[in-house]
């Protein structure tokens, strides 16, 4: 895109549309991880230019976290910091925004949408505004891999995660099992969840969430590509792997799964559901973020169990797995004097100390090397190991094309038509292979109808 009329010709849609009418049609909404609640009000917030506006999607205990490390920052005064909800709020407010032409100076969002955003050069990169002495080279590589597009890092990893498997030691011990050695491949998981169900420890042995993250998870995971164009790094994407090896096998053992009574669907991107299946001992393990954590490791001491955590199950390769979570866009329309400001909060949320907190209030993993040696030498992860799991596996992550994670433009479409197309499987309304042909296809007609609009 070189101009401006092309932008808003992204946003316009082609026959009109509104910015929420487009963000639906292609694919503009993201919610990758849940965010929290909802706010209060509906009211339409409106952006400060004396102050440094940022938006976020951290409801909850995680805006807590968040709005206290903010607090810290010298100058906390000039900051007018605005919870939009989700993630797909965030970046549908965005989207108004741009169209407005009132953008904010700081906008968190779901590492889902970076193609989207970088789309609308409505942002300038983040290494325009920072610190000249702010050691990107201390940023966990996995986490630069991803956000560094054309050599140039353009937005600032903050809240990353990846997904990982989730289980009641206490439920294995009753059911036999050893909880020291949690499963590692999809075939044991079945073993597992048979030996947890027919011994009454648990209803069902395994869920998740219904999210194409966790397909992507299993594609990086044999180090095989979920799109084409190295999975839209090299261009943009115009197929999608679903149908071929992986997407297969993984469709296939999750249908035997839900046909035999050992998988239990908690619902589409219902994170929140997975989570109560799993702390209300109604499933003995789920995979779900590291952001849950925290939450999940409380709740089940509160509910008398204890909840261990593994890496992600494969079908039996471990070359790595995607990021998750989001990370800060900066305007490109800002003062120099404010461009100075806004990378010196950038900089503060992002030191040790801040990640230190941040990753212990939430599970997020630190995205500065510094904080995690020091957390090391403080003995966290070995009072804590549930909270090492994520971390471990980002760091053994290998950097390849399949595990830097899909770039595309109409995430949010993309990511619908696969997860339809699963639960279409899963339940049996479709054969395997028939339904991922069928999706793929239909991804193809996506993919291509951004393209258009990225070229009118």
């Amino acid at each position: 895109m070189g101009s401006d009329s092309t932008r808003r010709a992204l946003l316009r849609s082609t026959a009109g549309a509104g910015v929420v009418g487009l963000a639906g049609c292609l694919g503009f909404l993201e919610d990758d991880e849940p965010a929290g609640p909802e706010p209060e009000n509906g009211e339409e917030i409106e952006v400060d230019p004396d102050q440094i506006n940022i938006w976020h999607g951290m409801g909850g205990d995680l805006g807590d976290a968040f709005e206290s490390m903010a607090e810290e920052f010298d100058g906390a005064d000039e900051l007018d910091i605005d919870f939009q909800g989700s993630y797909r709020d965030v970046l549908n407010n965005t989207l108004a925004s741009i169209e407005a032409g009132t953008v904010p100076d700081i906008v968190q969002i779901a590492r889902y949408e970076t193609k989207q955003v970088l789309d609308t050069e409505a942002f300038q990169p983040v290494e325009n505004v920072l610190p000249e002495d702010y050691p990107v080279d201390d940023l966990l590589p996995a986490l630069v891999n991803y956000f560094t597009m054309d050599d140039t890092l353009q937005s600032m990893p903050f809240n990353n995660s990846n997904a990982i498997l989730y289980y009641n030691a206490s439920a294995f011990e009753e059911a036999g099992l050893d909880p020291e050695s949690p499963p590692d491949t999809l075939e044991e998981v079945r073993e597992y969840s048979e030996q947890l169900v027919d011994s009454g420890a648990v209803e069902y042995g395994f869920g998740w969430p219904n999210h194409m993250w966790f397909i992507e998870h299993w594609y990086a995971l044999e180090d095989e590509l979920l799109f084409d164009n190295e999975n839209g790094r090299a261009d943009d994407p115009t197929t999608i792997y679903l149908d071929e090896g992986v997407g297969v096998e993984v469709h296939e053992w999750w249908r035997e799964m839900n046909e035999d009574d050992l998988f239990v669907n908690p619902g589409m991107e219902a994170w929140g559901e997975a989570t109560e299946l799993f702390t209300s001992q109604r499933a003995g393990m789920i995979m779900n973020t590291t952001a849950a954590v925290a939450g999940i490791v409380e709740t089940a001491e509160e509910e008398g169990f204890e909840a261990g955590t593994h890496f992600h199950p494969t079908l039996g390769g471990r070359t790595g797995t995607p990021i998750g979570g989001g990370s800060f866009w900066v305007s490109g329309d800002v003062s120099d004097e404010k461009a100075e400001r806004i990378g010196e909060f950038i900089a503060h949320m992002t030191q040790p100390d801040q990640q230190i907190f941040w990753h212990e209030n939430t599970g997020y993993y630190p995205v500065r090397e510094e904080a995690v040696t020091e957390l090391e030498e403080e003995g966290w992860f070995e009072e804590n190991p549930q909270y090492r799991t994520a971390f471990d596996q980002l760091q053994e992550t290998e950097p390849t094309p399949a595990t830097g994670g899909a770039m595309l433009g109409p995430s949010h479409s993309v990511r619908t038509i696969v997860q339809e197309t699963s639960l279409d499987i899963v339940d049996e309304r479709v054969e395997v292979d028939e339904g991922l042909s069928t999706a793929r296809e239909e991804v193809e007609a996506e993919l291509e109808r951004y393209r258009e609009v990225m070229a009118s």
